[in-house]
């Protein structure tokens, strides 16, 4: 019923009208880049980037690499096979990329954020326009 109301409003032929359509549109446009923003947010990157072009990284601390491991043994056998050098450049590897995921999350929340805000900026604006028209 609102919605009728909101998506026919420019009908009225006054000002108000098309201000309730036109932020009604703004608002659902709003509300769908919202939910893509926060999607993207919240879900994880699941693989590994590529360290360099060609190889494959398997890291020892990343968690999906971890959870392939059939047992507790064989990843402690994985990680003392290891040098203290290739440990150290793991954790630092590890470390980048978590660092890269959790700053594209960050953008990805404040995008979702401002999203919101001009939702119920044109939200609101719609409704009010709205109980201009007779």
């Amino acid at each position: 019923q609102v919605a009728g109301r909101l998506w026919y409003g420019y009908m009225a032929d006054s000002v108000a009208g098309w201000v309730a359509t036109c932020s009604f549109v703004a608002a659902c446009v709003l509300a769908s880049l919202t939910v893509v923003s926060t999607s993207f947010a919240l879900f994880p990157r699941l693989r590994p980037t590529r360290v360099s072009q060609g190889e494959k990284a398997r890291s020892l601390f990343y968690f999906g690499s971890v959870a392939k491991f059939r047992d507790p043994a064989m990843y402690e056998q994985e990680v003392k096979s290891k040098s203290q050098q290739e440990l150290e450049s793991e954790i630092a590897t590890q470390a980048w990329q978590v660092a890269r995921i959790a700053a594209t999350k960050h953008q990805w929340s404040q995008y979702a954020y401002v999203c919101v805000i001009l939702f119920l900026v044109c939200w609101a604006a719609s409704r009010i326009s709205l109980s201009f028209v007779g």
